[in-house]
């Protein structure tokens, strides 16, 4: 019955997405909150954070070296873990809810918007429901645990969102609210400072008016002031979070660009990199702090090892072994394997 009632309905329509939705918000929360109910005390980032987020807005909060990334995720999860207490509920109530909305908003709604805006192809609810269903089986465990890589994702996506509708409906309410989520994304991971260079261009490009450069100029100086404000606060927690991030001399940001040469990662295998080795014993490089400026260097001596060495890392990356963050036990799977390959390959 029920799946009679899912062909007849038109998931092409709004309706029809609302409703796969909340299907895929309702899949991801049972299985967060009844099906997997994992704890976020297993796994040193997962359980820092929340001890951060739990103490964020009492008189003696907890410090962690999680903080080097800035206090914008904290503040996210401290709200959730409020709204968890508001309603006597499990402390995670408020964290399944949000990252269920994550989970469906970026496999239903974001990702298929943009595909379509992009390719002029107006997606079947069919490609739709197959690209929840894939995300959930070889990511679903990523949506468990505190940590930012998808809410990063969420906020930018909603980002290019308002981009690509500014593109069809040239108003200025819809640069802010791109402004607004670019901003959150990046107050979460500075990675995302990249997509900002395309992001201006697309402004530049399709600003017409000198009332809208004007105002768009405007909204810039906003944005970067919204930045700044929010790297003056991480500022402020400096002198308190370099007892954490640093012990012995180590730098966390220069330590794990260190890492990245010495060790390669198939979660949750860790092995050596021979060819960083390498690289580091022929520049007779002995410390366990290395700056970005040392990185590019040796990016200039030494360029087909270090591309080689960071393909890998890409390759490693796509190469999903398991669903989850934090593995109890190796028991890898011949056919999730396998679809992870194949996947590869029709992507490439």
């Amino acid at each position: 019955m029920l799946f009679s009632v899912y062909k007849r309905v038109n998931f092409n329509s709004i309706t029809g997405i609302v409703l796969l939705f909340f299907i895929a918000f309702g899949v991801m929360f049972l299985y967060a909150q009844k099906i997997y109910p994992i704890e976020f005390s297993w796994g040193n980032d997962s359980k820092e954070s929340w001890k951060v987020a739990t103490t964020f807005f009492s008189l003696h909060p907890y410090h962690s070296y999680v903080e080097y990334r800035g206090r914008f995720w904290f503040f996210i999860l401290a709200i959730l873990n409020k709204f968890s207490l508001i309603f006597n509920s499990s402390y995670k109530l408020g964290f399944n809810i949000f990252t269920s909305v994550e989970f469906a908003y970026i496999t239903v709604v974001g990702v298929p918007w943009i595909f379509e805006q992009l390719f002029k192809n107006k997606l079947s609810y069919l490609v739709r429901t197959l690209f929840m269903l894939v995300i959930f089986y070889f990511f679903r465990g990523h949506f468990l645990y505190p940590l930012v890589d998808f809410p990063a994702l969420f906020f930018s996506i909603l980002g290019v969102q308002f981009v690509l509708k500014y593109n069809q409906t040239p108003k200025l309410f819809f640069i802010g609210l791109c402004g607004i989520f670019i901003t959150c994304a990046l107050l979460l991971r500075m990675n995302y400072l990249v997509a900002l260079v395309f992001i201006f261009i697309l402004f530049i490009w399709k600003l017409k008016s000198n009332k809208i450069r004007i105002m768009s100029g405007l909204h810039l100086v906003f944005f970067s002031l919204i930045v700044t404000v929010s790297l003056i606060c991480s500022s402020i927690y400096q002198q308190k979070i370099q007892s954490l991030v640093k012990t012995s001399g180590i730098d966390v940001l220069k330590y794990q660009l260190f890492l990245g040469l010495k060790e390669q990662k198939i979660d949750p295998i860790v092995f050596p990199d021979n060819r960083g080795i390498m690289v580091l014993n022929k520049e007779n490089f002995n410390e366990i702090n290395l700056s970005l400026r040392q990185y590019l260097k040796l990016y200039i001596s030494h360029p087909l090892y270090m591309i080689v060495i960071n393909m890998q890392h890409i390759f490693n990356g796509l190469d999903i072994s398991y669903p989850i963050v934090y593995v109890d036990g190796l028991r890898i799977s011949f056919i999730f394997c396998l679809l992870n390959y194949i996947l590869i390959f029709l992507y490439s």
